[in-house]
């Protein structure tokens, strides 16, 4: 992720200006440390009234964890549950100073049924509501 002092030109003049992030399929590809800067980055450019909303889903877990990727075997990723999704948005909002509400589920995997497949490997889907 580019620091957020090298995005003048990009994704700064944003910032405070957007009502809803949808963030289907990204999360879940960072590390839990990862994730968290990039909540913190989401919410800086989410406009900082009640009702500002981040949406997505990403790949869950039944219990939350750093896997390997799939897909950089030198990387990781943090694949959550309902709970720690629940705690890592708690944790960024006190680290913000701001409060959210999350609303998640972990749903079967879409078209998954007849494949070999981790049983425990979930769909998180998600929305977040700015207090």
């Amino acid at each position: 992720m580019a620091d957020e002092s090298t995005t003048e030109g990009g994704l700064k003049e944003l910032d405070g200006k957007v009502d809803i992030v949808y963030a289907g399929s990204f999360l879940h590809l960072f590390d839990y440390t990862g994730q968290f800067k990039v909540c913190k980055r989401i919410i800086g450019l989410l406009k900082p009234v009640k009702g500002s909303i981040v949406a997505g889903r990403q790949v869950g877990h039944v219990v939350a964890g750093e896997r390997v990727h799939r897909t950089n075997h030198q990387g990781s990723m943090f694949r959550h549950n309902v709970e720690s999704f629940e705690k890592m948005w708690e944790e960024v909002g006190e680290k913000t100073g701001t409060k959210w509400r999350v609303e998640a589920e972990l749903l079967e995997v879409p078209g998954r049924e007849n494949e070999q497949w981790d049983p425990n490997v979930k769909q998180l889907k998600f929305t977040i509501f700015r207090e």
